[in-house]
């Protein structure tokens, strides 16, 4: 499993042992601009975030998480 945060949202991909994808899901956080030159993001959104990806991805591809070899 990878799972990669960006600028604007969580990531979550599951690939078999050659690097094939079997499957992937995104979830989007918000980010908030308080002042010029200034972005603030919630750490709350993030933990939320990677926590829908990932459920959202073993839903979408049926793979049970005991069948994750690793986390990337």
């Amino acid at each position: 499993m990878g799972i990669d945060f960006g600028t604007e949202s969580c990531r979550a991909a599951i690939f078999d042992l050659r690097g094939n994808p079997l499957g992937f899901a995104g979830t989007p956080y918000k980010t908030n601009f308080p002042s010029p030159g200034r972005a603030e993001q919630s750490p709350t959104d993030w933990w939320e975030a990677l926590q829908a990806s990932v459920h959202r991805v073993f839903d979408k591809t049926g793979i049970p998480a005991r069948h994750i070899a690793g986390i990337s």
